[in-house]
């Protein structure tokens, strides 16, 4: 592990896991992973509630994190691996806000009748039900303690998260990171050159994932090898 994602989902954080690729960084563990792997959940809310996990087996495949739920366990990765690097992912909070709210909160929200209902006669729709209950444990309800939709409250979380990160990361070892700036901070960070006019990905946009969501619910998913970006 070389590097670990501090900050919140809904930072650019599927733009940067590209360009971590492109330097060099991957694979990267992101949201999309637990959605390939259904099984990813229990090891995360076993470290949520306080039982004893095995980081380094778990993350032995990967370069990097970033995003939800990961970011929530940055200090123990910290402490797992002493090496890495500590990227904080930020944006603007009231555009942070406005997206999460319309991307993965509204995800954790919509049909939640229809998956409760049917979770018992279909797979796919057990795993539905299983990740929308480990979203709301995990994020809605640890960070946000069931308040998000109070965007003040939603903000403040947000604010004083990221200054958490801040004070108890040493200055030497993190970076804090907006998308906007491209590759000139995240390069100098890793020390790394890179080809000149190279593109910043620009990838997953809200109207992208509005549009993943509405094919998830259409096509179905069994929750094996579902790829759609958090």
């Amino acid at each position: 592990m070389h590097i670990i994602g501090a900050g919140f989902g809904r930072t650019g954080t599927v733009s940067i896991r590209e360009a971590l690729a492109i330097v060099g960084y991957s694979p990267c563990y992101h949201m999309d992973e637990v959605i390939r792997n259904p099984h990813h959940i229990d090891f995360f809310l076993n470290a949520l509630t306080g039982k004893l996990v095995d980081w380094n087996s778990f993350f032995e495949p990967y370069q990097a994190t970033l995003d939800w739920p990961a970011c929530c366990f940055y200090r123990e990765l910290m402490v797992e691996y002493p090496n890495a690097k500590v990227l904080l992912n930020i944006r603007d909070a009231e555009s942070w806000y406005e997206s999460a709210k319309t991307t993965v909160f509204l995800a954790s929200r919509t049909n939640v009748l229809r998956t409760q209902l049917l979770a018992p006669f279909s797979a796919r729709y057990r795993y539905r039900k299983k990740r929308k209950q480990f979203m709301h444990e995990s994020v809605w309800n640890s960070i946000f303690q069931g308040r998000f939709l109070d965007k003040s409250y939603a903000i403040d979380m947000y604010n004083q998260w990221n200054n958490d990160v801040i004070e108890h990361v040493p200055s030497d070892r993190l970076l804090i990171y907006n998308i906007k700036d491209g590759w000139p901070p995240l390069l100098n960070f890793l020390g790394i050159n890179l080809k000149k006019n190279t593109p910043f990905p620009n990838l997953n946009s809200r109207d992208v994932f509005l549009k993943s969501m509405k094919n998830d619910f259409q096509a179905g998913f069994t929750g094996k090898n579902h790829a759609r970006a958090q």
